[in-house]
């Protein structure tokens, strides 16, 4: 029998295909309908965004600005808003056209902080904005106009001095679970292999960092994901599963699908077969585009006899993504904030979880 999972997966074709060629047309509608139109994945709703007048964006923007009742979907319009007029600023950098480019880049920080504003819990959206954009200028060696936002992130993201310190333990705990990736060569794809004969000194200390981390926000539940994996690669799995629980529950969709992937390999290792199939399927709903969660499952399957459920999700798979997968594994563990590949990754998380 097909699975939910496949299902979902099989359901995602038409999508893939909007991503891959952009078939919708905008038509001349108004700019929340090219916002609208840029979320179903049509790539018509870039060049028009940039041929709108200015006058006419900012009187939308401040309209949503200003609404007391927002309609159900108006924060996820935002958050497209954001990313959308994020992208024409990212195409201008090429061409030098610093005017329009950073209107659109005043334009994108507005409408992300007037979700943020409307929905607290899109902080996790917001705060990974940030960092595209300042490793974006980095890389174009706008080191000035770096800090300044990194300066706007941090004032807005970390209000509190609790805050602060725990998203300061945070960044650190990452950088020794990094070196401790680094230790014995290329960081590998597979995170979730506990790794042999490296220095455990390093995973202690990230342990320890994430742990004040959680000290001064127990709802960091990014802390509580990476002290979890620290954990697993330390033999403590009980304690390990128990995080992996938290970050489950997490408003970002990302933390929440790695939760569910590094408890389903807790499970898997354990041969609870049908907890690690549960964990697998939640973690694709999750994020539907990530495909490390398609390979566990499909490869749970094969273990357990069913060659066909494998293939079909495999398929499904294939099918609906068009080699335009996105996966959070693949930002997992963080490298220098000036790793191109790495920030564009993250850019592509952002484009992929406005689409309707």
């Amino acid at each position: 029998m097909l699975t939910t999972s496949c299902r979902r997966l099989a359901g995602l074709c038409a999508l893939g295909q909007l991503l891959a060629g952009g078939l919708l047309s905008a038509g001349q509608g108004s700019y929340w309908d090219l916002v609208d139109s840029y979320r179903l994945a049509n790539r018509q709703a870039l060049p028009r965004i940039r041929e709108l007048p200015r006058r006419d964006v900012e009187a939308s923007i401040d309209e949503a600005v200003t609404l007391s009742r927002p309609p159900g979907d108006h924060v996820q319009r935002l958050l497209a808003a954001g990313v959308l007029h994020t992208e024409a600023w990212h195409r201008t950098l090429p061409d030098g056209a610093r005017d329009e480019g950073d209107f659109h880049l005043k334009t994108a920080e507005r409408a992300l902080t007037a979700a943020l504003d409307a929905a607290p819990r899109e902080a996790h959206f917001v705060r990974r904005w940030y960092v595209v954009v300042s490793g974006i200028l980095l890389n174009h060696g706008r080191s000035r106009d770096a800090e300044q936002v990194k300066a706007r992130a941090a004032k807005r993201l970390t209000p509190t001095a609790d805050a602060s310190r725990s998203q300061a333990d945070l960044d650190i705990g990452l950088s020794h679970e990094y070196q401790g990736a680094l230790s014995g060569g290329r960081p590998r794809g597979g995170v979730l292999v506990r790794p042999a004969g490296r220095d455990v000194r390093v995973w202690a200390a990230a342990a320890l960092r994430y742990r004040s981390s959680l000290k001064f926000d127990p709802a960091n539940a990014e802390a509580s994901l990476h002290l979890g994996r620290v954990l697993m690669l330390m033999g403590s799995e009980g304690e390990a599963s128990e995080h992996f629980r938290k970050a489950t529950l997490a408003a970002d969709p990302r933390v929440a699908y790695l939760g569910h992937l590094f408890a389903g390999a807790l499970d898997e290792h354990a041969t609870r077969r049908a907890e690690a199939q549960d964990h697998y399927e939640k973690a694709l709903l999750a994020y539907p585009s990530s495909q490390s969660a398609v390979l566990a499952l499909s490869q749970l399957f094969r273990r357990s006899g069913r060659e066909l459920d494998a293939h079909r999700l495999l398929l499904a798979f294939m099918q609906s993504q068009n080699g335009r997968a996105v996966d959070p594994l693949w930002t997992y563990l963080r490298p220098s904030s000036t790793d191109g590949r790495y920030v564009l990754a993250l850019f592509d998380e952002l484009r992929v979880e406005i689409l309707k």
